[in-house]
């Protein structure tokens, strides 16, 4: 399957993941170029590594590679690393906010991952933050309400709304904001971040 979708996307990445030796997959005595292999059993440090380094290795070198795709001296990188927009990211679904914030950092920005509104406002006393970015619904307090009192901290907050459902169109918010529905790529992921003159309308008719 690999070997087509590569023929169709000659540029296509691929990693494979197995608990078999890499050999079952090697070819003249190395990897495929743009190949690379996760081994089983892995961590999710390991897999975001892995992740890291096949979308970032333009050049196809894995020779600097360690075992689990990590380079030598490469770390996980933690919440806040980077040198993006500091933005605090909001989900009470730990692996979703692991994930959310692992593909933030990928792009360049700087996530703070809050459990729970509570977590997220008491965040928002002590940081700087460009952007709120928040799951809607959640158990201690809506997205939505949340935002509302983020935005009534610092107006000038830029509020991101990540839903598996169209955020309803609500003109009492009182606050410009934006939506991008689960599970979003990367280039969502890019645009929904994108300075206010540089987005669509924040409240569209029907989906946020």
């Amino acid at each position: 399957m690999a070997r087509r979708a590569v023929q169709i996307l000659p540029g296509l990445k691929v990693l494979f993941t197995s608990g078999y030796t890499q050999n079952a997959i090697l070819h003249g005595g190395g990897l495929d170029s743009g190949v690379e292999l996760l081994s089983k059993p892995y961590s999710r440090q390991q897999l975001a590594a892995e992740v890291r380094q096949v979308l970032g290795n333009s050049n196809g070198d894995a020779s600097e590679s360690g075992p689990g795709g990590a380079r030598p001296g490469d770390t996980h990188l933690s919440a806040g690393g980077g040198n993006g927009l500091p933005i605090l990211v909001v989900d009470d679904d730990v692996a979703s906010l692991d994930a959310t914030c692992e593909l933030l950092m990928l792009i360049g920005m700087r996530p703070q991952p809050a459990a729970s509104a509570a977590q997220a406002l008491n965040a928002l006393g002590g940081n700087d933050f460009d952007v709120l970015f928040t799951h809607v619904v959640m158990p201690d307090m809506s997205g939505t309400e949340l935002a509302r009192r983020a935005s009534a901290i610092r107006p000038e907050l830029r509020i991101v709304f990540a839903s598996g459902n169209a955020v309803p169109h609500d003109e009492a918010l009182g606050f410009e904001w934006s939506a991008v529905r689960k599970p979003f790529t990367l280039d969502q992921l890019r645009v929904a971040l994108q300075p206010a003159d540089g987005r669509q309308a924040s409240r569209p008719a029907g989906d946020g």
